[in-house]
């Protein structure tokens, strides 16, 4: 396990396994992207389920975040990064990014990236 954007000057992270993975840290988001659209299964507020996606974005957002509609709060953070909401998994998150922890495995027949962010207080 690894935890790369606790360095300052580290914002990117291009997974050892699966090349095509890279994630990226940005002030208030965490995004994942691939060379290839992947095929995902989520419990994510956007894009649960199975879908097919460009990106996956947990989005920081405030402790005293009003959820009342974090579907439209996503859809109008996507919309103003220039991301299509129909193409994207978002999900949102109170925890510190730069604490964030990625590990991956490469199996016989897997590969696995795994981004993971949480809270404790």
């Amino acid at each position: 396990m690894t935890q790369p954007f606790r360095s300052a000057d580290r914002r990117s992270y291009l997974s050892e396994c699966w090349r095509e993975i890279q994630i990226r840290h940005e002030e208030d988001a965490i995004i994942i992207t691939c060379a290839r659209p992947l095929e995902t299964i989520s419990s994510a507020v956007l894009g649960g389920g199975f879908s097919i996606t460009e990106r996956i974005i947990n989005w920081k957002v405030p402790l005293a975040y009003d959820c009342s509609d974090p579907v439209h709060d996503l859809h109008m953070m996507l919309s103003e990064r220039g991301y299509p909401p129909q193409s994207t998994v978002g999900m949102l998150t109170a925890a510190k990014l730069t604490h964030a922890s990625i590990t991956e495995m490469r199996g016989d027949e897997f590969t696995i990236v795994c981004c993971t962010t949480a809270g404790t207080s």
